[in-house]
């Protein structure tokens, strides 16, 4: 499915979401901060070959270690440090 516009803030209301792939879609834009902090099963994330840009949120790295598995971004606009 070949979907496109910006991400809902309201998928952070999702909270029994464990795994978010959205490859190959052309999403853009800036992640919401809250997304990391409510979506506490969250384990896998794929952001592959999307048009995302800017910094992933910082609020995110915070809790990633607690359970988190995998993050996907290989072909993203992602820009900024990795940790």
């Amino acid at each position: 499915m070949f979907l496109e516009g910006t991400m809902s803030p309201h998928i952070g209301n999702l909270s029994f979401l464990v795994s978010l792939n959205i490859t190959g879609n052309n999403f853009h834009g800036d992640l919401p901060e809250n997304w990391r902090i409510n979506l506490c099963r969250l384990r896998v994330v794929d952001f592959s070959n999307s048009s995302f840009g800017g910094e992933l949120p910082r609020t995110w790295f915070g809790i990633m270690t607690d359970g988190f598995e995998e993050l996907y971004l290989n072909y993203s606009h992602f820009s900024g440090m990795v940790i």
